[in-house]
């Protein structure tokens, strides 16, 4: 039997445990260090079990290599079975299987996984694992400032639409990213296809050996670009407003938008690149998401909404005159609950599973953590629409910035139990604690700064959700 990594499927042998994750179908693991070891194996080229029992003999006393090739083929096999591995007869059949994209049933238990054993999350262990030393994961380059639209609800000031980043820098970067071992990157803007070489950009951080999201309106997608996605590395990330060609062009002000960015959706589809819409809901487009999420479910995509946009990042708020009231993301809410068979069975299963998740000693997320960005000028901050200054990859390495800022070190520092106000609050379990979102709209900038708005909107959460469980559970 011959294995292989599929070529969405990234792996990272962190000390003394391995991180396998498929970022397009959202799964991942954590294993020991044997099994870290096996799967340090692999490579995107098959290899047999022979092959590969034969490498890790060494490793293994008091082991013979019957007993080795078993362990090692159930391991393999159950990770295969979970659409992380290519299995086939053949280096060749692998190769052809890798092309026609199988996927196979999910088969729930790990050979020495961490999940499995312990009975948490992934993402909860990693969090644990790496909370005295944490580990950069992902991080999101800023390629230009500069967009061709101009979104009524954008969290960047338009007259900051400037900036391109240094080829250098970027270059820099991305070494700098490998070396630490980060998995996942994400391009963004600004409008990332606006910078001159976003198309050596995106070769290059594949070749790194990345995962690349790119986050963008695709109104400037060409066939070129289309071709070096079809890596099966590569993802899109795209805001689709409105089915409504005069409501959406209305929130991004670029007559045209609309069509653009559908049609190059529809060539995404095409040619088998991943693409992801995000629809943020205002004022514009609150009786329209209905619509995208019919469309896109034909098309068996993902649709992310969000109703509660975000003040801008230099702390003006008039973009948020576009924001819902209260009540219309009352109404979004249950309309979602009423017709989302994923999210009720999401909703079920929070009530029916309390556990840790609100505890006040809990990390508020994954900024200075796990995650991190730069802007088009290499200054490094928290999350992206957040401006708290952390450093510059122009001056200092990332290395340095993420071990030793100050500011990374106090975000880091900070969780729950600092929002003192709250740790007692019934809304808590239903509050999307933002740090960013709070600094926006706090006349100084403070994260910790509580607004009533976001208060409102979490008693409003909790008493939708609590009426429908009341109702269906």
């Amino acid at each position: 039997m011959y294995y292989k990594l599929k070529a969405n499927t990234f792996f990272r042998n962190y000390n003394n445990i391995g991180y396998i994750v498929n970022i397009p179908n959202n799964s991942d693991r954590v294993v020991n260090e044997s099994g870290a070891l096996f799967l340090s194996l692999l490579s995107y080229k098959a290899q047999s079990l022979k092959e590969l029992s034969n490498i890790a003999l060494n490793k293994f006393v008091n082991v013979s290599l019957i007993e080795l090739q078993n362990d090692m083929k159930d391991f393999y096999d159950r990770f295969y079975f979970e659409d992380f591995l290519i299995r086939g007869e053949s280096e060749k059949e692998c190769d052809n299987l890798e092309k026609i994209s199988i996927s196979n049933a999910t088969i729930k238990n790990q050979f020495n996984s961490y999940e499995m054993q312990n009975n948490i999350g992934t993402q909860e262990f990693l969090e644990k694992y790496f909370a005295k030393n944490p580990k950069l994961l992902s991080f999101q380059i800023e390629l230009t400032s500069k967009c061709n639209e101009r979104c009524i609800h954008c969290y960047i000031p338009h007259e900051d639409i400037l900036y391109n980043i240094d080829d250098n820098l970027y270059y820099s970067v991305i070494k700098q990213l490998k070396d630490i071992g980060i998995i996942s990157i994400s391009l963004s803007g600004g409008e990332p296809m606006l910078h001159p070489n976003f198309l050596e950009f995106l070769k290059y951080a594949q070749d790194s050996d990345f995962y690349v999201k790119v986050f963008t309106n695709l109104t400037l997608l060409n066939e070129e670009i289309i071709k070096l996605m079809q890596n099966n590395r590569t993802s899109v990330y795209v805001s689709l407003y409105s089915m409504n060609e005069v409501n959406h062009d209305a929130i991004t002000q670029m007559k045209g938008s609309f069509n653009k960015t559908k049609s190059n959706i529809l060539k995404l589809i095409e040619n088998n690149i991943p693409v992801y819409i995000n629809c943020p809901i205002m004022d514009y487009n609150k009786n329209d998401y209905n619509e995208v999420y019919k469309w896109a479910k034909d098309l068996n995509l993902e649709v992310r909404v969000d109703y509660d946009i975000m003040a801008r990042c230099d702390l003006t708020t008039d973009n948020l005159e576009h924001r819902l009231k209260t009540k219309e993301m009352e109404n979004i809410i249950i309309n979602i609950l009423d017709n989302n068979k994923e999210n009720q069975k999401q909703t079920a299963s929070k009530e029916l599973n309390k556990d840790k998740e609100y505890t006040s000693d809990r990390d508020l997320c994954g900024a200075c953590i796990t995650s991190c960005c730069i802007d088009a000028k290499g200054n490094v901050y928290p999350c992206t629409g957040w401006n708290y200054n952390c450093g510059n990859l122009n001056e200092t390495s990332l290395k340095d910035i993420w071990e030793k800022s100050p500011q990374m070190l106090y975000i880091r520092s900070l969780n729950r139990k600092d929002f003192k106000e709250c740790i007692d609050c019934k809304d808590i379990d239903y509050c999307f604690m933002c740090m960013a979102k709070n600094a926006n709209e706090s006349k100084t900038g403070n994260p910790l700064e509580i607004n009533n708005h976001f208060c409102d909107v979490a008693r409003m959460n909790r008493q939708v959700i609590e009426n429908w469980r009341e109702k269906n559970l």
